[in-house]
C-alpha cells in the first residue's frame, strides 16, 4: 500500500471505518461473509490444524 502513493492517499482520507462499512454492505449484497480479525490475534503463532497457540515464533518459521 506504501508503494503505490494514490491507493495510500486515498484510503488515508477514506478512513478505515468506511471501508469497512463499504466491504459490509458489499458482502451483504452478495451474500458472503466479511471476518474481520482482531488486531492482537496471535495468527502466526496459531497452528493451522488444531488452532493451539505455542508462543512467540521467529521469522525463518513463519508461513
Amino acid at each position: 500500500m506504501q508503494q503505490n502513493g494514490s491507493l495510500a492517499r486515498h484510503i488515508g482520507q477514506a478512513g478505515w471505518s468506511q471501508i469497512v462499512r463499504h466491504l459490509r454492505d458489499k458482502c451483504k449484497w452478495h451474500r458472503r461473509t466479511l471476518v474481520i480479525a482482531d488486531k492482537w490475534l496471535p495468527s502466526s503463532q496459531r497452528c493451522s490444524e488444531c488452532g493451539h497457540v505455542d508462543g512467540r515464533k521467529s521469522l525463518d518459521v513463519r508461513d
